[in-house]
């Protein structure tokens, strides 16, 4: 689909912040067609694999909807605490990544993470934006117009990813855990005081190591992010993390 800044600028706030996306669409609507998605079966059954979507040379996994959290067998608990271990012994990464939008719209760049609370999405050309945390804030940036919003990270769904230890068993409402042969799929309840939205974690059914996620707000538009080439715990530069604040913008 052709690069739309309007309608791509929408998709890259809602992947950073999803309590203004509905704000944000009010101003450039783009009409959403449901898709069928297949029913979670019970938990002693063996789900099935998730299904999945193409976009070129990127193949993404759909998330499943799940409208209530699903008693959790023991084996789920145990694939929690597995996955909660791994991700507790990364501490830096590194990445390329495709992200897509609910209307079909795909952009690339480059990923980067270092435990607590920092974040930079550089995005390739033609996007100018970037979004920046920096322990505290994060910022919606705009390198053509050089302008940029401030969110609280603590109202993102990235809060998630950024903490320097989570216990999934414990520290998140999990409604529900898939497995097959080759991902682990963690669906989250994301609530704050603005909104109510879901998360889904894809991680290697192996290593346990983060692949992919999406996140899809209360009006049921959904941004899903793959990442590739990935180098865990190699040391990030500081300055990828630093908030420039510009004159008159910034918080107060």
């Amino acid at each position: 689909m052709p690069f739309s800044l309007d309608g791509f600028r929408c998709g890259v706030v809602l992947l950073a912040v999803t309590i203004i996306a509905g704000a944000a669409h009010a101003q450039a609507p783009v009409p959403l067609v449901p898709q069928a998605r297949p029913q979670q079966s019970q938990p002693q059954a063996k789900p099935p694999s998730t299904p999945e979507r193409k976009t070129n040379d990127v193949t993404l996994r759909s998330t499943p909807v799940v409208s209530s959290a699903q008693p959790l067998s023991p084996q789920q608990t145990a694939t929690l605490q597995k996955v909660s271990t791994a991700f507790n012994a990364m501490h830096d990464m590194q990445a390329t990544f495709t992200q897509v939008e609910f209307d079909g719209a795909r952009a690339t760049g480059r990923f980067f993470l270092t435990k607590p609370g920092r974040v930079r999405f550089q995005y390739d050309r033609p996007s100018p934006l970037e979004i920046v945390a920096d322990g505290s804030d994060l910022v919606v940036r705009d390198r053509k117009l050089n302008t940029q919003d401030f969110y609280p990270l603590k109202q993102t769904p990235l809060r998630y990813l950024l903490n320097e230890r989570i216990d999934l068993t414990k520290d998140a409402k999990v409604l529900a855990v898939l497995q097959d042969n080759d991902l682990v799929t963690v669906v989250i309840e994301d609530r704050n005081d603005f909104s109510q939205g879901q998360l889904t974690l894809f991680f290697d059914a192996h290593s346990y190591e983060l692949r992919q996620w999406s996140v899809i707000d209360s009006n049921g538009r959904e941004t899903a992010v793959a990442i590739h080439n990935v180098a865990l715990n190699r040391p990030n530069n500081p300055e990828l993390f630093k908030i420039y604040v510009l004159p008159g913008i910034g918080p107060q």
